[in-house]
């Protein structure tokens, strides 16, 4: 790795941040609700307290804790834009897809009903199904940390800009998608599972009705919640962790494993359909070839700067 390809990665992860940020101004304003900023501090105050340590690290030559410290504030900032986005997105409240989702599974023949109630027989699949799910915050923040941490500092900006990326793609197309999910498209009762936790599935419906009738709707964090159906982001996020790792011996496998398990979770703990899952695979594809694209620079000479940014140390 060079100084132009890291200088390269970090410029347009900066620059994704920016544009995001303004959208998350934007949004709101157009598809009209209001977001308590104020509820959302204790992500922004800990961003804050990341940056703190950069002038020291950069001061230091720290350069591998400069880029974890850096990349771990811009992801806990760049988790508002994403969620602003995805309830701007429901917010305009076209038609329920459900119907057509199921109609997408029933004809690649996938029983989704069958497959939650397998799940459920093998209590330790659906434990290691319910851990994999909710390491998604986790992977968000510490993976690129981490890449850093071991020297894989290009990768670390570019699975932040990623996680950007496939969240605004997915949102966009999920605009068009919203929906209840498996178990109420499915009429699938919960109290028929004994291991499997369908609490995922279920616990976002008042916040996902809320946002599509209330006239006067706050978005705070404690309503939070994922509420794109298709893609999964759950899924897309999976897929861009396992590629985040993979230049890493020490992460590889165990990361390829978890989320393997996360994307596969998504169906049986997020009420997501197969096409759901299959989509935001397919996202995730897109994603990491626009993020090479966007950040590889050319033999034979430099790509043009993303965005005027200093050099790290």
């Amino acid at each position: 790795m060079d100084d132009a390809e890291l200088r390269r990665c970090r410029q347009a992860t900066l620059l994704s941040a920016i544009v995001a940020l303004a959208v998350m101004i934007a949004a709101p304003i157009l598809t009209g609700f209001r977001v308590d900023l104020l509820s959302f501090r204790a992500p922004m105050v800990l961003a804050a307290v990341l940056a703190l340590f950069l002038p020291y690290s950069r001061w230091r030559g720290m350069a591998r804790l400069c880029t974890a410290l850096e990349c771990g504030a811009l992801t806990l900032i760049m988790g508002l834009p994403v969620v602003v986005l995805s309830f701007a997105a429901m917010r305009l409240a076209f038609p329920l897809a459900d119907a057509t989702l199921i109609a997408a599974d029933r004809a690649i023949g996938f029983d989704w009903v069958a497959t939650v109630i397998a799940v459920d027989r093998l209590p330790m699949l659906a434990r290691l199904l319910t851990y994999a799910y909710s390491s998604f915050g986790f992977q968000l923040l510490f993976l690129p940390m981490l890449l850093a941490l071991l020297g894989h500092r290009a990768r670390a900006y570019r699975f932040v800009l990623g996680y950007v990326l496939l969240c605004a793609i997915a949102t966009a197309i999920g605009t068009f998608f919203p929906a209840l999910g498996a178990y109420e498209g499915h009429g699938f009762d919960p109290r028929r599972l004994q291991h499997v936790d369908s609490w995922f599935g279920f616990f976002f419906l008042e916040t996902f009705h809320a946002l599509r009738s209330a006239p006067d709707f706050v978005l705070s964090a404690e309503n939070t919640a994922g509420i794109v159906t298709f893609p999964s982001i759950h899924a897309g996020i999976a897929a861009l962790c396992a590629w985040a790792a993979w230049d890493s011996r020490l992460l590889r496998a165990p990361l390829l494993v978890l989320n393997l398990l996360m994307a596969f979770s998504a169906l049986t703990n997020g009420a997501h359909y197969l096409v759901d899952v299959l989509a935001g695979l397919a996202v995730a594809v897109v994603t990491i070839a626009a993020v090479q694209r966007l950040t590889t620079v050319r033999a034979g000479g430099q790509a043009a700067p993303a965005m005027a940014v200093p050099r790290p140390a």
